[in-house]
């Protein structure tokens, strides 16, 4: 993922191991999901992408997870994980891949010491 000449791009690759080869996936970021709206921070969890997106809530901000199906070239909304009426707090937050489960991890607001760690298992919907 990323841009060219401070344009962005919509496509993306992964690496297939059986295959050792990387795969192109054209247009992964369509509008209106598209990569400005969303952080850059993917992770893989089970053969799933999974990405967060910030929204703007009013006066609040949110923090949502993404999954993204191959098979459909479509990214699909889980839900707001948080919200804080700080975009900062919630830009520092990042997805970890742990085993089979999906960890989002970070500081606590209001300069609370600590993390926060919201953990999901996303193939057991």
């Amino acid at each position: 993922m990323g841009g060219v000449g401070k344009g962005s791009r919509t496509s993306s690759e992964f690496y297939d191991p059986g295959a050792r080869k990387w795969v192109l996936v054209p247009k992964m970021w369509p509008k209106p999901t598209y990569l400005s709206y969303f952080m850059r921070d993917v992770v893989v969890v089970e053969n799933r992408a999974y990405a967060k997106r910030l929204n703007s809530e009013q006066t609040m901000f949110s923090l949502s997870v993404w999954e993204y199906c191959q098979e459909r070239n479509r990214w699909s909304d889980l839900g707001v994980v948080i919200r804080h009426i700080s975009k900062l707090v919630l830009c520092d937050y990042r997805l970890v891949s742990v085993g089979d489960e999906l960890w989002i991890v970070g500081m606590k607001p209001d300069a609370e010491p600590g993390f926060n760690v919201l953990v999901c298992r996303p193939g057991t919907r």
